[in-house]
């Protein structure tokens, strides 16, 4: 917000999580109610003159609806852009890439509230190949046969117990790697915004 004078709506706290329901605690909107409220949104801006939208995403499971409501808006002429921090940050330094509850997201807590982040609660990865032997859980929506990941959806918690995948310990997650990590990606953000701004937009 400092870097920038666009209009920065308000956060969504909920998402579609549906994966994940079995973990306590979790409210998921689903793909369809967080398409309609996206959309919604969108529309509201739209009919105020925004013509561009950047989707700055937290969550796995929200990236289909926020692809539908881009490929539908785009019809009219609106440009929307969606930014996947976790992921973001990989192609900006290798060192930082993780995994589902893992070292990457933990220091981001860290960095954000320290008193957010129970470092008891911290365990082993407890990936189990829910589906056999022949077909090994790879990662969080995937399983590898003969050497090639599958996307095979199904509930997170039958093969990790604590939601963990990935091969950052989250025991290594410090507090100043997630200050450097989220204003690397926040400096990242500002410039796309720049140079979105100059994209000349179709009439649809």
């Amino acid at each position: 917000e400092k870097q920038s004078d666009i209009l920065i709506a308000p956060p969504i706290p909920y998402g579609a999580c549906d994966t994940l329901a079995d973990f306590p605690g979790t409210v998921s909107l689903g793909q369809d109610v967080l398409y309609m409220v996206i959309n919604k949104i969108v529309e509201g801006l739209y009919n105020h003159g925004a013509r561009r939208f950047l989707f700055l995403n937290g969550h796995g499971g929200n990236i289909g609806a926020l692809d539908r409501v881009g490929a539908e808006w785009h019809k009219r002429g609106v440009l929307c852009a969606q930014i996947n921090w976790w992921l973001m940050v990989w192609d900006m330094n290798p060192a930082w890439k993780g995994g589902h509850g893992g070292a990457e997201e933990t220091s981001a807590m860290l960095a954000i509230d320290p008193s957010l982040v129970d470092r008891s609660n911290i365990r082993e990865m407890e990936l189990k190949n829910d589906l056999g032997d022949e077909l090994q859980t790879a990662g969080f929506k995937s399983v590898k046969y003969k050497g090639v990941e599958i996307p095979v959806n199904r509930a997170v918690i039958n093969f990790t117990g604590n939601g963990w995948i990935g091969p950052d310990h989250p025991s290594k997650a410090t507090e100043e790697w997630g200050r450097e990590m989220l204003q690397a990606a926040a400096d990242y953000v500002a410039d796309f915004i720049e140079a979105f701004k100059r994209v000349e937009l179709s009439k649809g």
